[in-house]
């Protein structure tokens, strides 16, 4: 199988996926994560990062999508979000990583 995706293709993944990433911070259950990072998380730049294609063999030509997102603090790798999607952008599950 080849999959040609041109870079303003995976733009409407990385805009999900920047969306997830705010609801993520705000959601109330997640409100512990200011205590755990010396910034306050709106110094957080998110900078785009890698689409990975995902194949599983329980489900034979279908895929989906891993995108993460880098995040910064003052020009300084700071962690990732990573959201697994559909090809539909349908956010499966996502992963959010402070380093």
């Amino acid at each position: 199988m080849v999959i040609q995706v041109q870079p303003y293709e995976l733009d409407p993944f990385y805009r999900k996926a920047q969306a997830e990433y705010t609801v993520c911070l705000h959601n109330p259950e997640n409100a512990h994560l200011q205590t755990e990072v010396p910034v306050p998380l709106a110094e957080i730049v998110v900078r785009h990062g890698e689409v990975k294609v995902v194949f599983s063999p329980a489900t034979v030509g279908t895929y989906q999508l891993e995108v993460h997102l880098w995040l910064y603090v003052q020009d300084k790798y700071f962690g990732q979000y990573v959201a697994l999607m559909e090809a539909t952008g349908e956010v499966l599950e996502d992963n959010l990583v402070f380093y």
